[in-house]
């Protein structure tokens, strides 16, 4: 006679619940990473055009980053503190729904040609 003992059959069954439970928080995380990135892209083309209008923030870029589970990217180069105060602010009241992640250089521009946003 073949016979499994009880708690081998336990274990089976815990392992596919832990495998099933796993693989659940898996392509949550997954998906939610692509909410967040598609929600931070929308953001970022309503706020693009308001952006450029300010000549402040003529070399500033918003896009969209993976960090953080998807947040909203906002990179180039301002000119002064005063500058990237005014465009945190700006960019903080516009209430993303998603986290911010800033990656901008303070003073001229380190490398001509590279960062600058093609005039309209």
């Amino acid at each position: 006679m073949n016979k499994k003992p009880p708690y081998s059959q336990k274990l089976q069954w815990w392992s596919v619940v832990v495998l099933v439970a796993l693989a659940a928080v898996i392509f949550y995380i997954g998906t939610q990473q692509l909410r967040n990135l598609e929600a931070a892209r929308k953001h970022a083309q309503l706020l693009t055009p308001h952006l450029h209008s300010n000549s402040l923030f003529k070399h500033i870029e918003l896009g969209t980053y993976t960090g953080d589970n998807g947040c909203l990217l906002v990179a180039g180069y301002v000119e002064q503190q005063t500058d990237m105060d005014a465009l945190r602010n700006f960019i903080e009241s516009s209430q993303p729904p998603v986290p911010i992640k800033f990656s901008v250089i303070i003073g001229s521009n380190p490398r001509p040609g590279m960062i600058d946003v093609p005039a309209n």
